[in-house]
């Protein structure tokens, strides 16, 4: 198998939910060693989304299909950045990264003192990524957006609906897949710049500023059976640990030539590699570790797991939720235990 473009290239994501995530999904597949981080006090909402089948396991906390979709391929750590440990040993990784990557509002990573000028200081050659909802100035910079906000101000959401109603929100919140898609290519921009002129770079993406993609109108069930995807290999089939099984997951959006398609490993699961990056990576003694575990610093429990009861797929036909749900989405999908990458 040949080496993967991106081996060599470490990325840090405090990034949460859909549009970074996704972002740097492809990245991470294609050899990039990616850090997501996340803290025991705010973990990533997106685990706390639906769980697979409807079924509540152990730990629901690392099961939830959504983060699954966003976070392959990573390596996943906890740090709390609210205490001036967790901000020194996020400097540290700085210091033996490439990018960092991260869709909070402006102000968080300013309030913590590591937006790109302070990392700058650590890096010279540091690539920062903000992906925000209205960018990183104006008097909109540190509104909070989402998705169906963004629909609303880019005005989207006046083009869609019939001519004798009023305007309807899009069923798919596709302002975070492009989003997520100029991210990837500005990254990949980045990098090569630097590559050239040893510059590192400071990316300000604004997603109400990220155009409009048009194509067939496919209900998710259709986009996952769609004979053409299966051809090319859209999908590919992860096997979870119980009680999730196997499950189909998109690959990169796009292929290199002469590169064999990366084989893929499941999302971490909560601070799951607290040790490799800690003890391996950054160097600290067992019994720093031990302490920054015994003061919350780092975690592998979530505080809040945020994850809701399972919801009545009837309840949701009912209250216009769901069009419709597939009890036969195995056998369609040709799924099977043991199965998989």
């Amino acid at each position: 198998m040949t080496s993967l473009p991106l081996s060599g290239i470490r990325i840090i994501e405090p990034g949460q939910v859909w549009a970074l995530p996704y972002a740097i999904l492809p990245l991470a597949a294609y050899g990039a060693e990616v850090i997501k981080v996340e803290s025991a006090v705010r973990p990533d909402p997106f685990r706390g989304s639906p769980q697979p089948d409807n079924l509540v396991g152990a730990q629901p906390w690392n099961d939830a299909g959504n983060y699954h979709e966003a976070n392959r391929d990573k390596l996943g750590i906890s740090l709390d950045l609210n205490t001036y440990r967790g901000k020194d040993l996020f400097k540290e990784l700085v210091s033996v990264s490439d990018v960092v990557a991260q869709n909070f509002p402006p102000r968080v990573m300013r309030n913590f003192g590591l937006d790109y000028p302070n990392l700058k200081k650590v890096k010279p050659d540091i690539i920062v990524l903000d992906s925000t909802a209205y960018g990183s100035s104006g008097p909109w910079q540190n509104y909070i957006g989402y998705g169906s906000s963004l629909q609303a101000v880019t005005g989207l959401t006046y083009l869609t609906g019939y001519e004798d109603e009023g305007p309807v929100q899009g069923g798919i919140l596709f302002n975070d897949t492009l989003g997520a898609l100029n991210a990837t290519y500005a990254i990949l921009l980045a990098l090569a710049h630097r590559e050239r002129t040893g510059q590192g770079q400071w990316i300000d993406l604004s997603q109400y500023e990220a155009g409009v993609a048009c194509g067939a109108v496919y209900n998710t069930r259709e986009v996952a059976i769609d004979p053409h995807h299966a051809d090319r290999g859209f999908f590919s089939i992860s096997q979870h640990p119980a009680p999730v099984g196997p499950r189909p997951h998109s690959s990169p959006l796009f292929r290199l030539t002469g590169v064999d398609r990366p084989a893929g490993r499941l999302a971490p699961r909560f601070g799951e590699f607290n040790r490799y990056i800690f003890r391996e990576l950054l160097g600290l003694d067992q019994g720093e570790f031990d302490g920054l575990t015994e003061q919350k610093v780092i975690a592998d429990i979530p505080g809040n797991p945020g994850v809701t009861p399972p919801p009545d797929p009837e309840e949701l036909l009912r209250m216009g939720f769901l069009a419709e749900y597939d009890l036969d989405y195995k056998s369609r999908l040709s799924i099977s235990p043991g199965q998989g990458n």
